[in-house]
């Protein structure tokens, strides 16, 4: 094992943080380029193993010093999701965070002795929030939206700069399952944990989703394989089994002590509820397939996952039913 340092970005975002912690409970030696040192939790940053590097926004750092004794990078940071009232401005601000910040990253990279480089990109680099058909990795690329186009974009800085200098990875994800994850996870966890019956006992949907658990077991093998620049490349990456939307909601009530309470209801009425609210995308990803086929990652890297995705969406309800409950105790401690 190598005693250089592995420098995170994004550090302090839903997976960063699982990724430092399962890495210090490791023995790593830790760089983490952030923006501010105040976001970093006290004890990750009172940590001996752990040096903190505020560089603020990657696409303008000056990076060398956060490169100093490291051998192998993993590249979290990005953006995800505008805010509406930005939309008219989301393709400038996902080129800066997503593709002007990794292409930093990559050209600091390629001054310094690397072993491995791996880019967290998206599923939506290559499809929409749907798909019939299996995407695999070698899928026509077809990016959903402005943010996929920023990660398509991104990957290809990441291959075509970097894959002969080590070894060059982009993993894409689906949707992360996480009680502590953001945006549509932490919509469909609200929803589940309001207790309302809900109209989708006949929906037989087929969807892959992707485990915090698994995500952070993949990258600690991947960090610890022997690096091999042939096997650089982009790459699927998914729970090996898909669930249904039924089932899904049933696992993630049960997690957090509460009955299915699904009932039927015809599917052409999610189409009239999309059509009247403006949210026929979000219902989609609900109710739509997306079929993911990440047999390519699992061979290649002689990877298998030691937790189902029923047990990690359990585990998710009772950890984000945790996280709630404390939440609502610390406002009535403060009225």
């Amino acid at each position: 094992m190598t005693n250089k340092r592995i420098l995170v970005t994004g550090a302090t975002g839903f997976v960063g943080r699982h990724l430092v912690a399962a890495l210090l409970a490791r023995g790593s030696h830790l760089s983490l380029a952030v923006r501010s040192d105040q976001r970093v939790d006290p004890i990750v940053r009172s940590n001996e193993l752990v040096r903190v590097i505020c560089c603020g926004d990657l696409a303008d750092a000056e990076l060398s010093s956060a490169f100093t004794d490291i051998d192998r990078v993993v590249h979290v940071a990005g953006l995800a999701h505008v805010a509406k009232a930005d939309a008219d401005s989301a393709a400038a601000k996902f080129e800066k965070a997503n593709v002007a910040a990794t292409k930093s990253l990559v050209m600091e990279s390629l001054r310094h002795d690397l072993r491995t480089f791996i880019n967290i990109s998206s599923i939506r680099s290559v499809a929409g929030n749907t798909s019939a058909v299996y995407i695999t990795d070698d899928t026509n690329p077809a990016p959903d939206g402005e943010y996929g186009k920023s990660k398509l974009a991104a990957e290809r800085i990441v291959s075509e700069q970097l894959g002969r200098h080590c070894m060059a990875i982009s993993l894409r994800p689906p949707l992360i399952v996480g009680a502590d994850a953001r945006g549509n996870w932490a919509n469909l966890q609200k929803l589940a944990r309001s207790g309302l019956p809900l109209p989708f006992a006949s929906i037989r949907n087929q969807r892959h989703y992707l485990s915090i658990q698994t995500l952070i077991e993949a990258l600690c093998h991947l960090l610890d394989r022997p690096a091999r620049p042939d096997q650089s490349g982009n790459y699927c990456i998914a729970d090996p089994q898909p669930i249904t939307l039924p089932a899904l909601i049933t696992q993630l009530r049960r997690g957090m002590g509460l009955g299915p309470r699904l009932f039927s209801c015809p599917p052409f009425v999610f189409d009239w509820i999309g059509a009247a609210t403006g949210r026929r995308r979000q219902l989609a990803a609900l109710t739509g397939p997306l079929h993911i086929d990440a047999t390519r990652f699992n061979q290649t890297f002689e990877f298998e996952s030691t937790l189902s995705l029923d047990e990690a969406i359990r585990i998710s309800g009772a950890g984000f039913n945790s996280l709630a409950r404390s939440t609502n105790s610390h406002r009535q401690d403060m009225r």
